[in-house]
């Protein structure tokens, strides 16, 4: 439903999920949390590719 509202309406959608397929899957931008802190934020392609970020996103 999220992903159908994000397509057919461009709703903006403030979604939280600890599962990164789902969020490669629906969002545009990304901001990656750890214990509370800002770790990295902005396009997700840019984040994807980020090296130092396998740990988090599974790669």
């Amino acid at each position: 439903m999220i992903e159908r509202l994000r397509e057919e309406i461009a709703l903006p959608v403030l979604y939280i999920s600890h599962a990164i397929d789902e969020v490669v899957r629906l969002v545009d931008h990304m901001v990656l949390l750890e214990g509370g802190k800002v770790l990295r934020y902005g396009a997700l392609g840019m984040l994807m590719a980020d090296p130092e970020l396998g740990q988090w996103i599974g790669r």
